[in-house]
């Protein structure tokens, strides 16, 4: 319900993005694989969904008193946009490497930008001591449920544009995007299958079911080098590139894995094993 009720909430505020078929992914993966293109949203991301949801969910008090939010990008420009159109003040903390192109755009969506700290981490940090000393909301970027619900709209627009998808692909972060589009699609259709998709220096979710420590970064020249070899195999002729992901000989699938050893796919068990479960009953 929580899903739905964020739909209804979003109308006319958000894209409701179109799906594509890839010719390049069909031909990598040897099945038939749809792209939703959250790209054409105002701010180029999925992010306004859950942005845009939290912010219509605010008291009045609360919208008086101004919002906060940390982000490397694209939250900090959702909540800036969002937060414009609706008149609420908004505070975005963004670490100092942010590419300079988000950070204008943040800007010029009439947040105040706040530049701290050498990564996420410190910016969240400095963004929740704003929240605390100006009595402000903080909104965060997926561990809010408002957020979640936001996010797991994707998953019913999804489901009723492309009916037969067997299974559907979602790039793993913090895990707000997973969470609500593996709750709304499971809700839609039990059997269709969810999997995660993060990269392998970067692969906490991964490790975390595995029950091994996590430990992300690491020398990007080797995963350089690994494309390098993917590419060289491609250009060769190489059989073993572009074989059919497992289960892709759907008549109508919804995601693919892309090839090479740099990336890891995680079956969505592990939406419940972070608390998914959990929320269902409330989304």
């Amino acid at each position: 319900p929580r899903i739905r009720s964020a739909r209804a909430r979003l109308a006319g505020r958000v894209v409701v993005t179109p799906c594509r078929e890839s010719p390049k992914l069909c031909a990598l993966t040897g099945g038939v694989v749809v792209l939703k293109l959250e790209n054409v949203q105002r701010t180029g991301s999925f992010k306004e969904r859950g942005a845009c949801n939290k912010l219509l969910t605010l008291s009045d008090d609360e919208k008086r008193h101004g919002v906060v939010a940390a982000s490397a990008g694209n939250h900090a420009q959702a909540v800036a946009y969002h937060a414009g159109r609706l008149g609420i003040r908004a505070t975005v903390v963004m670490p100092v490497i942010a590419p300079l192109v988000k950070v204008s755009a943040a800007r010029d969506f009439g947040a105040r930008v706040v530049l701290h700290g050498q990564n996420y981490d410190d910016a969240a940090a400095h963004a929740q001591t704003i929240a605390r000393t100006e009595n402000a909301t903080l909104i965060h970027p997926f561990e809010d449920l408002e957020i979640i619900a936001g996010q797991g709209t994707i998953g019913l627009e999804l489901l009723e544009q492309e009916p037969d998808l067997e299974a559907i692909v979602v790039p793993v972060g913090g895990g707000g995007l997973i969470s609500g589009m593996a709750i709304a699609a499971k809700a839609l259709d039990p059997e269709i299958e969810v999997l995660g998709v993060e990269s392998k220096l970067w692969s906490a979710v991964h490790q975390n079911l595995a029950g091994v420590p996590v430990s992300v970064g690491g020398d990007i020249s080797d995963t350089r080098r690994q494309y390098d070899e993917y590419t060289e195999k491609r250009r060769g002729g190489d059989a073993r590139v572009g074989r059919p992901f497992p289960g892709a000989q759907a008549s109508r699938q919804g995601g693919a894995a892309a090839a090479g050893s740099d990336v890891n796919v995680t079956r969505a068990q592990a939406c419940d094993q972070h608390g998914c479960t959990a929320q269902k009953d409330r989304l």
